[in-house]
């Protein structure tokens, strides 16, 4: 049973979930954190990506995330061995099926820029500047630049904030704001 209200946070594609959710049923959300994800569209690039990974999938078998690929989700200058081996033992773990249910159902994005932007609740984005799968111009929409939105940039990480910066995470969602780090 959940409570009436939650602090609904989702990371990557979580965090579009959450989003999404947040949009949908404001009045069950009392504080939305989105990490590591901007909730819109994916541009042209992805969803031809996308389409081409899928097309391979459904003639090869699938053999796991690639290690470049899980080295690419992380900061060129912090990550290790360790994070890029856990990063391709969640993909093993998840599998082939997985992936693909995961591509078909979430290719067609719609852009919740606007609707984010209405919602009278508190949201914070919390993002790496430079993470490689976020739409950076996203984040610089006017309709975002409202008082109930603040969106947090970390430096020194990629994709993978959780794991790279669990502590500054920490802090965020616990609502410490004035730590310096």
């Amino acid at each position: 049973c959940l409570p009436e209200q939650v602090h609904l946070m989702g990371f990557s594609l979580g965090g579009y979930l959450a989003a999404t959710y947040a949009c949908r049923y404001p009045q069950r959300v009392c504080r939305l954190t989105v990490i590591s994800n901007t909730p819109c569209a994916l541009n042209e690039s992805e969803l031809a990506t996308r389409r081409s990974t899928l097309n391979w999938l459904s003639n090869y078998r699938y053999s796991g995330i690639t290690r470049a690929k899980a080295s690419s989700m992380l900061d060129s200058k912090t990550r290790t061995e360790e994070q890029i081996q856990r990063i391709i033992k969640m993909d093993a773990e998840l599998g082939a099926d997985t992936l693909i249910q995961q591509l078909k159902a979430t290719t067609n994005r719609v852009d919740l820029t606007s609707k984010l932007g209405e919602l009278a609740l508190p949201i914070q984005f919390i993002v790496s500047r430079d993470d490689p799968l976020l739409n950076k111009q996203w984040l610089t929409s006017p309709a975002l630049q409202r008082k109930h939105i603040k969106i947090k940039t970390i430096d020194g990480c990629g994709h993978m904030l959780p794991m790279e910066q669990p502590e500054i995470i920490a802090h965020y969602l616990k609502g410490v704001t004035d730590v310096e780090f």
